[in-house]
């Protein structure tokens, strides 16, 4: 459980604005309600179009903490993909979300 955050489905595709902050944090994976458990998901942060960090999860796994610079990115995109799933409802978490200073 997290203080906050935000819960989406896999495959999908959030875009933040980013204006002088220099770090995003988060702890991410995929929500217990999922009912797949076989099929990764893939969370990548990417600042400007450019890959920062990517970590992979699959249901019943501890959530696993991303921490990136951000420092001059204007855009920061949150991804979580899970192309081998098809169809699949997967509920995903970017829990403790966060932009610091």
């Amino acid at each position: 459980n997290f203080g906050s955050g935000v819960g989406v489905l896999a495959n999908s595709r959030l875009e933040v604005r980013n204006q002088g902050f220099s770090r995003f944090t988060a702890k991410v994976g995929v929500d217990d309600s999922a009912r797949d458990a076989a099929h990764p998901v893939r969370f990548a942060v990417y600042g400007d179009g450019r890959l920062l960090a990517s970590e992979t999860a699959r249901r019943g796994e501890a959530a696993k903490p991303i921490d990136v610079d951000v420092r001059g990115v204007a855009i920061v995109e949150l991804v979580a993909l899970a192309p081998n799933a098809p169809g699949e409802m997967l509920p995903i978490s970017w829990g403790d979300a966060a932009l610091r200073r």
